[in-house]
């Protein structure tokens, strides 16, 4: 006889017996005690009777195979499941993954979307709710500085796990919180003549970078008006891509070396494996505005970001 029976039924190997319709056993049969197996729970039967010690172990496979099965419905549903990329706006940031304008960042949040994101955007400030659903959050520009309360919810974020990836727009805001990762911007901007994009010495090429996976694919990133970055020795923070020996910190802003100006490779993308998530820091913020994501290898780069998060081997 065909019995419909359930997913829950099948978890259950006594409650099937039971439904099978068999007669109890006699008094005078010697019987045996049968346990389910997820139940903890005895059954009496003949000890003679081989077609229900049959029909028992039957169903004790087929229970553990529908046990399976439910464990692997539920952790494919959660490796399927949405990742959450979160754009904070707190900041006064300057750039806006909603904009599709020469200073939005619509590009990159197509990218995003791409790999499986779903992206928000955060208006509040930061905290621990806000990014409890949370991949990923994007500082792109912030223009105010992060409260104490923000720079802890932002580190144990990370240290949980999460990824952080920080534009730099103007280094005094970002400074308390990138040096929670062993990465400190400059406080001048950054000139450099070996590679320029155009005429201007504040805006040119990298070429220089570290055996990374930030730097696959990439012969040339173009930054405009950059920072620098420099990293605490024996920290977690790795310089990834760096200017030209001939770099220097335009100190009085006139786009000419001077004495006295420091002339050095500054570091322009930092990274920080920071307990169980990783941080990106780009002294420089419009590499991935709409303007300039098509210019050099820029949005290889960008690419190279998402990809570097989600692989936690690298």
């Amino acid at each position: 006889m065909y019995y419909p029976f359930t997913l829950e039924q099948l978890a259950n190997p006594v409650a099937l017996l039971l439904r099978s319709k068999r007669q109890n056993p006699p008094n005078d049969v010697e019987l045996i005690r049968l346990t389910s197996l997820n139940a903890g729970k005895g059954i009496d039967l003949p000890k003679n009777s081989s077609k229900l010690l049959a029909f028992f172990t039957v169903f004790t496979i087929l229970s553990a195979f529908a046990l399976a099965v439910s464990l692997s419905g539920c952790n494919k549903s959660k490796s399927g499941s949405k990742k959450q990329a979160m754009f904070d706006l707190s900041h006064r940031e300057i750039f806006s993954p909603d904009l599709t304008s020469e200073m939005g960042l619509s590009g990159f949040k197509k990218d995003l979307t791409s790999s499986g994101y779903t992206i928000k955007a955060n208006e509040k400030p930061i905290a621990a709710k806000i990014l409890r659903d949370s991949d990923l959050l994007i500082l792109a520009g912030p223009m105010t500085e992060f409260t104490v309360e923000e720079i802890e919810v932002i580190t144990d974020f990370v240290k949980n796990g999460g990824n952080l990836l920080v534009f730099i727009h103007i280094s005094q805001p970002v400074f308390a919180l990138s040096e929670q990762f062993d990465i400190q911007p400059s406080l001048a901007t950054i000139c450099d003549t070996a590679d320029p994009v155009q005429n201007s010495p504040q805006d040119f090429y990298i070429t220089t970078f570290a055996d990374h996976p930030l730097g696959i694919g990439i012969d040339k990133l173009a930054v405009f008006r950059t920072w620098g970055l420099r990293i605490r020795e024996g920290g977690s923070a790795n310089i990834v891509a760096k200017t030209s020996d001939k770099a220097w910190a335009d100190l009085n802003q006139d786009l000419v070396l001077n004495e006295g100006e420091p002339q050095e490779a500054y570091g322009i993308i930092a990274i920080s494996r920071f307990g169980d998530g990783r941080a990106v820091i780009c002294a420089d913020d419009a590499i991935l505005i709409n303007k300039f994501i098509k210019t050099g290898n820029n949005q290889q780069f960008g690419k190279n970001i998402i990809s570097w998060f989600e692989n936690k081997m690298t």
